[in-house]
């Protein structure tokens, strides 16, 4: 009785990813929409620094921002090479019906987004100074440049989280929650910016803090959708495979680098190897 059960529950099939059941031309309305909001409203952030900061401060403020934005770009670049990567690995894993696979995926991206985002913070924190110097900030605009940076940096790790868990969640068939995501996030830099800067003369330490409580409220809103995801299947005690890592960080680079990476039949030469394991086990 108990077998017949086990085998009825195991046979149950999991709920079908909509990018392999809904019509082609509805996936395209559901999803590039979305996601070419959520792009646009990503550059929301600097731009409406820059308005601010150089209206309620000048010139000065402006050059401020403008070198600390690198930190931006590098920021973006790893959430994207870590956020696709997953995502496109996490695609890859469903469609070939291999659940652990795609868990495995899901739990060590996020593991690697946190710990690099940690990571970044407390590099930024402790060699600020030197950064805003490499940079190219002048004796003018140093002391500006600096006070806008060790601010910035405690919004790197939920930047990182919200450009990453845009391309997550978007593989995991929800991309108007991202959307709203950021959106929220940008709504309230563009609030708080002309509060801080014209309200309480903060200059550019309010616009700093103004974009990092944007950017931790949206942080914070694609964490909680973490226990929601509906291609992830929490286990009791996961196991760690550090070739997962590596595969994320290699699936997001080559995309930038080989877009034909992913194409069908592009890993065929391993299967050989891995159906010869397979029969070995068997023998044993």
């Amino acid at each position: 009785m108990t077998d017949s059960n086990s085998k009825t529950s195991s046979s149950v099939p999991p709920a079908a990813n909509p990018l392999a059941t809904e019509p082609i031309s509805h996936l395209i309305r559901k999803y590039s929409i979305p996601t070419a909001l959520t792009l646009m409203v990503n550059y929301l952030y600097n731009i409406a620094d820059q308005i601010f900061v150089g209206q309620g401060v000048g010139i000065t403020g402006m050059a401020a921002t403008n070198v600390a934005f690198p930190l931006t770009i590098v920021t973006t670049a790893l959430a994207l090479m870590l956020g696709d990567g997953c995502s496109a690995n996490l695609n890859l894993s469903l469609g070939r019906g291999e659940q652990d696979t795609a868990d495995r995926t899901i739990s060590h991206a996020v593991t690697l987004l946190v710990s690099t985002g940690v990571l970044l913070a407390l590099f930024g924190s402790i060699f600020a100074p030197q950064i805003v110097r490499a940079f190219g900030a002048t004796d003018t605009a140093f002391s500006a440049a600096l006070d806008y940076t060790r601010i910035i940096v405690f919004g790197l790790p939920f930047l990182l989280f919200c450009t990453s868990f845009t391309s997550i969640i978007r593989a995991d068939g929800n991309p108007a929650y991202s959307m709203r995501c950021m959106i929220l996030g940008a709504i309230i830099n563009l609030v708080l910016d002309p509060l801080f800067i014209f309200g309480f003369h903060a200059g550019v330490k309010g616009a700093a803090v103004a974009t990092v409580i944007g950017q931790v409220v949206s942080g914070c809103c694609f964490l909680a959708y973490l226990p929601r995801l509906k291609s992830f299947h929490k286990k009791e005690s996961p196991e760690t495979h550090g070739s997962t890592d590596r595969q994320n960080s290699q699936t997001g680079l080559s995309q930038l680098s080989d877009p034909d990476h992913d194409r069908p039949g592009a890993g065929d030469h391993e299967q050989p190897d891995e159906d010869l394991r397979r029969c070995q086990c068997v023998r044993q």
